[in-house]
């Protein structure tokens, strides 16, 4: 099991980052969404390069475990798939993010 220890900040930094980077939502409906009142704030929450960044430094076949969780999420979420995680322990630590 992937141990990740999420803050609701790093929350909230990452829906927005994603939501920038993956051009999901224009900035109007990322504000709504964050309830942010000022384009500063926005700015400051949403930096997909910041996100593009950490997926690069990502070994191959953590990349690809977690474009496939992405892409098979609703599937997951409605019950209809189970999830298989990979035993990235085995991996030195170095081999999960370059």
């Amino acid at each position: 099991m992937l141990r990740v220890k999420a803050h609701r900040y790093q929350l909230r930094h990452a829906g927005a980052s994603s939501d920038m980077l993956a051009r999901r939502r224009t900035v109007g409906e990322i504000m709504a969404r964050g309830r942010w009142a000022a384009l500063k704030s926005v700015r400051r929450y949403a930096k997909g390069g910041s996100v593009q960044k950490a997926v690069e430094r990502l070994a191959p076949g953590v990349r690809l475990f977690c474009q496939q969780m992405e892409r098979d999420l609703p599937r997951i979420l409605k019950g209809e798939i189970g999830v298989v995680v990979p035993d990235f322990s085995a991996l030195p630590e170095a081999n999960i993010v370059r």
